[in-house]
């Protein structure tokens, strides 16, 4: 999950976490201890590689373009823009 303090990414890490997935988000470094509380279970902060581990990955940043969201997801990947 990019971005998953802003306001659409607050809601995608609760409901993912909700439904039971095993959350990852990004952001700035002082939002880590937030985003945790949010349920993310990693919090990565933003601009650090996260290369081929995700099954689904979301950008609620509508940045830089799919493309850019590729390396994160690994064999069988979904990325979505929010």
């Amino acid at each position: 999950m990019y971005g998953g303090a802003g306001g659409v990414g607050v809601f995608v890490v609760q409901f993912a976490a909700i439904l039971g997935a095993h959350v990852t988000a990004t952001g700035r470094g002082e939002d880590a201890a937030f985003v945790r509380s949010l349920g993310a279970e990693t919090f990565i902060p933003a601009g650090d590689q996260t290369d081929g581990a995700f099954d689904i990955v979301i950008d609620t940043r509508g940045r830089p373009g799919p493309r850019r969201l590729l390396p994160a997801a690994g064999p069988g990947w979904q990325a979505r823009h929010a």
